[in-house]
């Protein structure tokens, strides 16, 4: 009851990310370890859902933590202070990482993925003696490079984190100045 509400908040997200996790190992093995179509394709779908929404966790955990993670990256660096120069090339790079995110999720329709890989497992948690369509199923998948795969679904992440870091941002900034104000009206 005592634990301010970021912190909760971060519980909750390190908690769902944890879970996540969980269910894509445990859901990984369990689908190879299926003996029919129907519990192959409801532990597939699971798996491939988890994974999909560990992505926005694992954006909003990035998130919460930036300023923890853009420390640590200056210690390591020695970084002493930035310039004008470098803060506006930073705007520049975290806009065209947010522009780069959000044509992604667009063109990737990672919210349908999200939606109809979750949907289809809650659907068929009970056996439904389903059998693998004409063909056993397989379906062309495509192949991805490490490059665009990084980029798709690190860009992804960025939205969620960056979005997430400008939320607490504005949360801290609201409560310091709702402080300062209460010092203001005391004085």
């Amino acid at each position: 009851k005592n634990l301010k509400a970021r912190t909760r908040i971060s519980y909750i997200i390190s908690a769902c990310l944890f879970i996540l996790v969980f269910t894509i190992l445990a859901s990984g093995i369990l689908m190879m370890k299926a003996d029919n179509y129907d519990r192959v394709m409801f532990w597939k779908m699971l798996h491939i859902g988890a994974s999909y929404l560990s992505i926005a966790f694992i954006g909003l955990h990035v998130g919460l933590y930036w300023n923890f993670i853009r420390n640590f990256f200056k210690k390591m660096f020695n970084i002493k202070n930035s310039t004008t120069v470098s803060k506006i090339l930073a705007r520049v790079i975290v806009v065209a990482i947010l522009v780069l995110g959000v044509y992604n999720i667009h063109t990737q329709s990672y919210f349908a993925k999200v939606n109809n890989t979750l949907s289809y497992a809650i659907e068929h948690i009970q056996p439904q003696d389903l059998e693998a369509p004409e063909g056993g199923g397989h379906y062309e998948k495509e192949s991805l490079s490490f490059l665009k795969l990084t980029n798709i679904y690190g860009s992804i992440v960025a939205v969620f984190a960056i979005g997430t870091y400008y939320i607490d941002s504005a949360a801290k900034n609201n409560k310091k100045s709702a402080k300062n104000n209460k010092i203001q009206q005391a004085s």
